[in-house]
């Protein structure tokens, strides 16, 4: 994350679950833009990754600009 420009806000800790899903953890990274935040997830790198924590996880995953 810190080699492409992003930083860790949110990485686990403890989290209440008031309405909708069940998620045991919350990892909220920023990045600088938009752009370079889609551009880290299409890299191959970033899709290596996941290929071998797929089969293993279900995630939701969100950009979202301007937070």
């Amino acid at each position: 994350v810190a080699d492409n420009g992003g930083k860790f806000l949110v990485r686990g800790g403890q989290q209440l679950q008031m309405e909708n899903g069940s998620y045991e953890r919350t990892v909220m990274v920023e990045f600088p833009s938009l752009e370079l935040a889609k551009k880290i997830y299409h890299s191959q790198e970033y899709q290596e990754a996941y290929n071998i924590i797929a089969s293993s996880s279900e995630r939701d995953f969100v950009i979202v600009e301007g937070l």
